[in-house]
């Protein structure tokens, strides 16, 4: 490696064991451990999660509940014929 700081080598030394414990699982053991390991995270720390706001109804349907943090989008406001 180049002469990095310290604080680059241990990033670099923590991804590597990530991907050398993760390589060989799938997409869905992958998932369920980032879920195991974030529910640790929050039990320990007693952390606040909090309530997801489900996207799933479309532009039409969820713009309207961010308007006030999002840019304008022409058209959007039009009624449907």
């Amino acid at each position: 490696m180049r002469n990095e700081p310290r604080a680059v080598r241990e990033i670099h030394e923590i991804r590597e064991r990530i991907y050398e414990e993760t390589k060989n699982m799938t997409q869905e053991e992958r998932a369920a451990l980032t879920r195991k390991e974030a529910q640790e995270m929050i039990d320990k720390y007693g952390l606040q999660v909090k309530r997801r706001i489900p996207l799933d109804d479309g532009v039409k349907a969820n713009y309207p509940k961010f308007v006030a943090a999002l840019k304008k989008i022409p058209g959007l406001g039009a009624k449907e014929e």
